[in-house]
């Protein structure tokens, strides 16, 4: 498809028209597709492209918490200490409307 597609699995059936499911990477950005019901294989692929196409511009990652940081704190009944931070193990990005 020319637009990041590194993943793709395209199907027809009489009952439910043409279908893709697929995926593409933009700028570290992972957009997943799935639609269906195409009449033709053309309009699928044109729908396809239209709707990554509009999420790549539409869409960005945002850091919420890096890696390690202490993001709140837990309390804690009989322990040792009576709380505890509790501590992202990975960054966390979040997708939200582009700028």
């Amino acid at each position: 498809m020319g637009i990041g597609a590194d993943g793709l699995k395209t199907g027809f059936t009489k009952e439910a028209g043409y279908g893709l499911v697929g995926s593409a990477v933009n700028n570290n950005l992972r957009l997943i597709l799935v639609v269906n019901g195409f009449k033709t294989m053309k309009e699928r692929a044109d729908e396809a492209r239209k709707l990554l196409e509009w999420g790549f511009r539409a869409f960005e990652a945002r850091a919420l918490f890096a890696e390690g940081e202490t993001v709140g704190e837990a309390k804690l009944f009989g322990g040792a200490k009576s709380k505890v931070a509790l501590v992202s193990p990975a960054a966390v990005r979040l997708l939200v409307r582009a700028r």
